[in-house]
């Protein structure tokens, strides 16, 4: 029997599970990361005022993200949706300055960036005041249209401020996701990265009726027993400096000419440049740059 309140039913499911897979190959991929950076816990439909996604990182801090597809300013879910995110701000769990707030919202509309904007500029900004003459007028508007919304917690002109400064928003279409995020998001294995993050999802929406959570090596445990996915650990950083500086070792050890012949390739552009570094400058004073300019592969580190 399903939770009073609990999994989302409406056809945004599909982008809700996309974006706690990308969450998912991001938690399994071994790739070092600041702590502030590296997911160590990933819940979906989670018991909490704002539940669609709950990410837990190596530093402690939580982000709480609702991840709507399409939702239209002013209707019932777009007024649900902003309740929720002031009841998970006011909530006893939620620890300010450390814990965030995240929107993921799956179109491109102009009122969406609107809003991403005036929440960076209340992080950025000292006052009430400072923010609001920071804000143009269609954000205005947009903050005149949510601030009654969330009155009822927020006592002060500052705190509306610092409760616009603990949320993210961030613009992912699902075509986004699947075409340019998914590549860059999955771990290295023995999968094509687009079947991997679709193992992923199916993760995702099995669990979700149950307020699933999901860690590393467990996941990657499950993922190795029941659909043979080998996740690949990249090198260690020390480990591939290692093997540049041993590569370059040897490569200092091979000849600069034709066998015993002593016959190499000149390049006119050697010349040119040494020329050019002797020269005089016109003037006394003069300041001479220059700047090795060619694509890759062309020798410019021979020259």
């Amino acid at each position: 029997m399903r939770e009073p309140g609990g999994s989302t039913t409406q056809s945004g499911i599909w982008y809700q599970n996309s974006v706690s897979a990308l969450y998912l190959g991001r938690m399994c991929d071994a790739t070092a990361r600041p702590d502030c950076e590296q997911v160590v816990e990933v819940r979906v439909e989670a018991p909490t005022p704002v539940d669609d996604v709950v990410l837990k990182f190596a530093d402690g801090h939580r982000t709480y993200m609702e991840a709507k597809e399409a939702i239209a300013v002013g209707s019932g879910p777009w007024l649900k949706m902003w309740k929720d995110l002031d009841k998970q701000f006011h909530a006893d769990a939620f620890r300010r300055g450390k814990d965030r707030l995240s929107i993921c919202f799956g179109e491109s509309r102009n009122k969406y960036y609107a809003l991403k904007k005036l929440c960076e500029r209340a992080a950025d900004s000292q006052s009430y005041e400072e923010w609001w003459g920071r804000l143009t007028v269609p954000q205005q508007a947009l903050v005149s249209k949510i601030e009654p919304l969330v009155k009822s917690g927020l006592s002060t002109e500052a705190e509306v401020m610092t409760f616009f400064a603990h949320i993210d928003v961030v613009v992912w279409p699902l075509e986004h996701v699947e075409e340019t995020m998914v590549p860059y998001w999955m771990p290295a294995s023995n999968r094509p990265y687009r079947s991997l993050f679709s193992l992923l999802r199916d993760r995702v929406g099995g669990k979700a009726r149950r307020r699933g959570w999901f860690t590393s090596a467990p996941l990657r445990e499950d993922l190795r027993a029941r659909d043979e996915v080998v996740l690949v650990t990249p090198p260690e950083i020390a480990a591939l400096r290692e093997s540049v500086r041993a590569c370059g070792t040897i490569l200092k050890q091979h000849k600069r000419t034709f066998g015993n012949t002593g016959v190499r390739l000149e390049r006119d552009v050697v010349g040119e440049i040494v020329h050019w570094a002797r020269e005089a400058p016109e003037e006394e004073g003069d300041d001479c740059v220059a700047v090795f300019l060619d694509r890759a592969g062309m020798g410019k580190t021979v020259v």
